[in-house]
């Protein structure tokens, strides 16, 4: 299950963010449910049930992903294969891509990974939620033309993902305090996006 990326590099998809505060959570749902979303009752809601370790967030009638990022303000989504992948990383307020970031998150080999929960997507988009803000311009026609095709698009508030319908398991890997650092920043945590199943084995690189 998957899609091919461009010579089996990784491909950039884009970001979601915290407008408010440097503190990024992560939001992940079936897109058709993401515009339920409400920075004024549901921002503080996910933030308690992911700071307690209860990561499934109830939205719109669907059930989503919660999870706490980190203090770096903003986080890059990438895909390889059939693989989404995304990280606490710092690179000195730098919003730019740094050059390498990409590679470097399939390739860190994996460190005592934890599944975090599962979702389920049958719209064929999966929605990451900027969780200060609502969530707009996300109609049928953006499902349409996304669903299972593997684009990716920013719309007001979250950062949309064409995947195949099915079941998706959320990982975490933190990396300590010192983390991970190259030239491309430092990574004190990793999360991945893999269909349920996926073997994820300590030592292995994510794809």
């Amino acid at each position: 299950m998957g899609f091919k990326t461009r010579k089996d590099r990784p491909e950039y998809l884009g970001k979601f963010l915290n407008g408010y505060s440097a503190l990024v959570k992560a939001v992940l749902i079936d897109a058709q449910f993401a515009t339920a979303w409400s920075p004024e009752s549901d921002n503080e809601r996910a933030f308690e049930q992911a700071n307690t370790g209860k990561h499934k967030l109830s939205l719109g009638g669907g059930s989503g992903l919660c999870a706490i990022v980190g203090g770096c303000g903003i986080a890059h989504v990438w895909r390889k294969g059939g693989v989404l992948t995304f990280a606490d990383h710092y690179d000195d307020g730098d919003e730019d891509i740094p050059i390498g970031i990409g590679t470097a998150l399939f390739d860190i080999p994996t460190q005592r990974p934890t599944k975090l929960g599962t979702l389920r997507v049958t719209s064929g988009v999966v929605a990451f939620v900027d969780t200060s803000h609502p969530v707009t311009g996300l109609g049928s026609a953006v499902l349409r033309r996304l669903s299972g095709h593997g684009g990716a698009k920013r719309v007001g508030g979250a950062l949309v993902v064409g995947i195949p319908n099915g079941e998706y398991e959320l990982w975490i890997e933190e990396f300590g305090e010192e983390g991970v650092e190259g030239d491309w920043g430092l990574i004190e945590k990793r999360f991945r996006i893999v269909p349920v199943g996926t073997l994820v084995t300590s030592g292995a690189a994510v794809a």
